[in-house]
């Protein structure tokens, strides 16, 4: 991971900064098992995106037809995560949240930080998930100043990165235009999470819950009555199931079922959680390579 740099900071007063007694007492209220399921997590992502070791590249090209080119590769020098309002709003859980971290903090950016409105210091799971993924600076603002504080952000450098998992195209009709400047990484969010239950005892609901708390979780399959009485059922059959928009979770004898992958398209978005992946998440549309660096190309006529 890079060292930590100076460009955009300060932005955000320290009036707004999260405490560090107050992610320290998060951290304390997260059971053991809980904390393992986060640390799981965040290690998976890491595998999946491992420090990549740099963060600029320069390769000049000569072409058989006289064509010299000079492409470059710089990582943003920041980026800012932002956060959902309340479990009932659309948005990322505490796994999606460090799926959305992991790709980014290993890819070269130096300057981090997240903004979360002051209903979020609530959730312990989330707390405890940013200071375990090493995110040190941690602002809670109000949603109706959001814009404003990440509008300064990117008058100061607007060759930064806003992970919006905070849906912010709702603080205003205008975050579109006051933030065209900047690269802005939005995943996509079907709020809900179908999971296909063919034996009694086979998925663990508590992780389900509070690791995806902003997806409505549906029990679907023979033994969709095992489900805890506050998990939704749906009687649909296997057809509506993998054909419906969102992210699945299926056993994983059931990843080799014939007609999961005869469609147009992947089946849930892309992403299926099997058992002993409850807490876990992954953001198939985050691309780092893409979203996390600037890319340049020159052209120079060499006959």
């Amino acid at each position: 991971m890079p060292e930590l740099g100076t460009l955009a900071w300060p932005v955000l007063s320290d009036d707004l900064r999260v405490q560090d007694d107050v992610l320290a007492a998060s951290y304390s209220s997260v059971g053991d098992v809980e904390r393992s399921w986060i640390k799981k997590n965040i290690a998976q992502l890491y595998a999946l995106h491992p420090p990549g070791g740099t963060d600029r590249s320069s390769t000049r090209t000569r072409w058989s037809s006289g064509l010299t080119t000079t492409s470059t590769r710089l990582a943003r020098p920041w980026a800012c995560l932002v956060c959902p309002e309340s479990i009932s709003e659309a948005g990322a859980g505490p796994a999606g949240i460090a799926a959305a971290l992991i790709p980014v903090m290993t890819s070269g950016i130096s300057d981090f930080l997240a903004i979360l409105p002051p209903s979020s210091l609530q959730s312990a799971h989330l707390l405890t998930t940013l200071e375990l993924c090493g995110l040190e600076n941690v602002f809670a603002v109000q949603r109706e100043a959001m814009l404003k504080e990440l509008v300064a952000l990117v008058a100061r450098d607007p060759r930064g990165l806003i992970l919006d998992l905070g849906n912010l195209a709702s603080c205003s009709p205008l975050t579109e235009q006051a933030l065209h400047r900047t690269m802005v990484w939005r995943p996509r969010l079907s709020g809900q999470l179908r999971i296909w239950c063919s034996a009694p005892g086979q998925w663990d609901w508590s992780t389900l819950e509070w690791n995806h708390s902003h997806s409505r979780i549906e029990a679907w399959g023979p033994c969709r009555e095992t489900a805890p009485g506050q998990i939704l059922r749906d009687d649909g059959d296997w057809d509506a199931f993998r054909r419906l928009p969102g992210p699945l979770g299926v056993g994983a004898d059931m990843l080799h079922a014939p007609d999961l992958f005869e469609m147009e398209g992947l089946p849930g978005d892309g992403l299926i959680l099997t058992p002993g992946q409850e807490g876990c998440w992954y953001w198939p549309d985050l691309d780092p390579g893409f979203v996390c660096f600037q890319n340049g190309m020159a052209l120079v006529d060499s006959r």
